[in-house]
């Protein structure tokens, strides 16, 4: 939505978060869902990232997801922290 020279945006998906073994079929489990949201703030733009559902995660895989996630996020982050530094 734009405000004049405000804006605030959003991308959001749904996806089975640390689906990482081919032997296994995650398309049972519940998905989780990502929302990055952009928002001009005072001297730039201010990125968010809110993964929500994980409580939804089956328990015996929740740990596991809990820290690829955690180190994923964390990764990606600083991915765009350099990608926004070169630009």
């Amino acid at each position: 939505m734009s405000r004049g020279n405000l804006f605030k945006e959003k991308l959001s998906w749904r996806w089975h978060p640390a689906a990482i073994d081919p032997a296994v079929d995650y398309s049972p489990e519940p998905t989780t869902l990502v929302v990055f949201e952009l928002e001009e703030v005072e001297g730039g733009t201010m990125l968010s990232v809110v993964e929500s559902g994980l409580d939804k995660i089956p328990l015996d895989r929740r740990a596991s997801v809990y820290r690829l996630n955690s180190s994923g996020w964390d990764e990606q982050m600083e991915n765009v922290k350099k990608h926004v530094a070169k630009a």
